[in-house]
């Protein structure tokens, strides 16, 4: 009985001396691949990392590079008031020679202000300056005379132009290919037909050309249209202090009252003769009623 229990010992202990290499090797294989998955998430995770900044900086610059190529027609309007005239004029002229730009139309209308400064003169310009230099021209204007409004206006015509552009040149693939399979026609009628067809591409492209020509026209020209008035006076600009308004208010008050007096001065002045000669017939009628009664009598 006692060899019997020493036996089933003895068995129990090389059983757990087999057992204990394989529960370490197993061990040491679950911490390994526990680890292995680690290392390789955050290898996956910095891959993924500079692909994000690898695509945002080649975002942004695309985006850069769509800003510079953007095509941009400028329009500006500018209103401006003057007391000398002709000075303004010249002025005005010589900025668009040395802004490198030309007067496209120009129309005045009135005549030189006589002695009693009652007639005025109104020119309206529309001229053509380089769109690198529309706000140094427009900031220049300024010195010229008084502006009483002015504004500046874009449109993004980048899309209109490149489809154009996209468009030729799809126009010139069709072109070479008709040419290519002109040389092989076999009778008169497929002749005729890529003839036909070829002339209809060319007149596309002549007018899709013409488009963009007009396009970068504007584009590197921009439009300013200015109208210059010739005034008696230059109009104050209402102040925003409240005591200012009030001395402003007044002032123009004054104006209007002796510009009315003015107005009936000459108002008595235009009828004076008109008043004479209707005194001296009312004062012969009289005269004669009075000698009719007289003889009546």
């Amino acid at each position: 009985m006692k060899k019997s229990l020493n036996a089933i010992f003895l068995a129990v202990i090389l059983f757990a001396i087999i057992l204990l290499p394989s529960c370490s090797s197993k061990q040491l294989t679950t911490n390994y691949s526990e680890g292995d998955e680690r290392v390789v998430g955050e290898t996956n995770q910095q891959i993924a990392l500079d692909n994000t900044n690898e695509k945002t900086s080649t975002l942004l610059e695309i985006t850069e590079n769509a800003l510079v190529g953007r095509k941009i027609i400028k329009t500006a309007t500018v209103d401006i008031e003057t007391l000398n005239y002709d000075t303004c004029i010249n002025s005005f002229e010589t900025l668009v020679n040395t802004a490198g730009g030309f007067i496209q139309n120009s129309n005045v209308q009135g005549t030189s202000q006589n002695i009693d400064k009652q007639s005025t003169r109104k020119a309206t310009y529309t001229v053509r300056i380089p769109a690198d230099k529309l706000n140094e021209f427009l900031k220049n204007v300024g010195s010229i005379g008084v502006v009483k409004n002015s504004s500046v206006s874009g449109e993004d015509v980048t899309s209109q132009y490149f489809d154009t552009e996209t468009r030729i040149k799809s126009l010139k693939i069709e072109e070479e290919c008709l040419l290519e399979i002109k040389t092989k026609a076999k009778t008169l009628s497929e002749l005729l037909e890529l003839e036909n067809r070829m002339t209809q591409v060319r007149t596309q492209i002549e007018q899709l050309t013409g488009q963009l020509k007009k396009l970068d026209a504007l584009v590197e020209l921009a439009t300013v249209n200015i109208i210059i008035d010739e005034v008696k006076k230059i109009e104050d600009k209402v102040p925003d202090n409240f005591l200012s308004k009030i001395g402003f208010v007044f002032k123009s008050s004054i104006e209007v009252l002796f510009e009315g007096v003015k107005i009936l001065i000459l108002g008595i002045i235009a009828i004076a003769p008109f008043a004479v000669v209707i005194g001296i017939v009312i004062f012969i009628m009289l005269f004669i009623l009075k000698k009719i009664r007289k003889n009546t009598k």
